[in-house]
C-alpha cells in the first residue's frame, strides 16, 4: 500500500540506495529560482542520487534547459558511473491552455479569464498560433522520424544519433555544432558561472514544453 510522507527533500530519512527509481517534477526548478545561490538545488540532487540504488534511474521533469542544467550536474553528479540523457516533451493540451490563460491574466485568478475579454481574446489567438505550429512540427516529424538527443555534462552539445535508422553524417553534426558556436559568440553569452541564475530567474512567461532528464546510475 502506497502512502505520502511529508519531509525535507534535501535531507531525506531513507537509507542509501533505497529506491530503484527516483522522480522529481518541478521541485528542482523551484529551488533553483533562488537568485542568490543554487545550494538548495545541489542538496536536492545529491539526496536523489544518494537514495537511488546502483542500476536505478533518476528522472527529473524540468523547464531548465540542458545548456544551463549541466552546471548543476557537473557539481553533483560524477562523470564516472553515470549516464545522463534528456528528451524534450510537449505539454498536454490542458496544460497548454492553462499556461496561456495564466500568462495573459498576470496575477489574476484563473477563473477571471471569462471576465477579462482582452485576456481571453489574446489567449485564443495565441492558442490558435500554437496549434498551427504544432501541426507543422508533427508533419515534419512524420516525414523525418523522431530524434532522441544525448549530451554529456562536460560538452552539452546536442548530438542527433539517428532518425528511423537513418544515421546523420558526421559532417552534418559538425556543421550544426559550428553553427551553434557562432550563435553563442554573436549573442555575447554571459560567463558560465552566471548561467544558472539567468536561466532560473522567475518570470511569468509561457513555455510549451518541458525537459525530462534521465540519470542512469551504473
Amino acid at each position: 500500500m502506497s502512502k505520502v510522507i511529508v519531509m525535507d527533500a534535501t535531507s531525506m530519512p531513507f537509507r542509501d540506495a533505497s529506491f530503484d527509481v527516483v522522480i522529481d517534477k518541478g521541485t528542482l526548478d523551484a529551488l533553483m529560482c533562488n537568485p542568490e545561490s543554487d545550494q538548495e538545488g545541489q542538496r536536492l540532487l545529491a539526496e536523489m542520487r544518494r537514495v537511488c540504488a546502483p542500476g536505478g534511474r533518476i528522472l527529473i521533469v524540468s523547464h531548465g534547459s540542458p545548456h544551463h542544467r549541466k552546471l548543476l550536474f557537473k557539481k553533483v553528479i560524477p562523470m564516472e558511473g553515470h549516464e545522463i540523457s534528456w528528451i524534450k516533451q510537449t505539454l498536454s493540451d490542458t496544460s497548454q491552455i492553462i499556461n496561456v490563460f495564466r500568462s495573459n491574466l498576470k496575477n489574476k485568478p484563473l477563473k477571471e479569464i471569462f471576465n477579462d475579454k482582452d485576456a481571453f481574446k489574446e489567449s485564443m489567438d495565441q492558442l490558435k498560433a500554437f496549434y498551427l505550429q504544432r501541426a507543422l512540427a508533427q508533419a515534419i516529424t512524420r516525414k523525418l522520424g523522431p530524434a532522441r538527443l544525448y549530451y554529456d555534462v562536460e560538452n552539452p552539445r546536442e548530438v542527433i544519433t539517428m532518425r528511423k535508422n537513418k544515421e546523420v553524417s558526421q559532417e552534418k553534426i559538425k556543421e550544426t555544432q559550428e553553427k551553434k558556436e557562432e550563435d553563442l559568440h554573436k549573442d555575447n553569452v554571459l560567463p558560465e558561472s552566471d548561467l544558472v541564475k539567468v536561466d532560473d530567474k522567475y518570470t511569468p512567461h509561457r513555455q510549451s514544453f518541458c525537459i525530462i532528464y534521465c540519470i542512469n546510475v551504473l
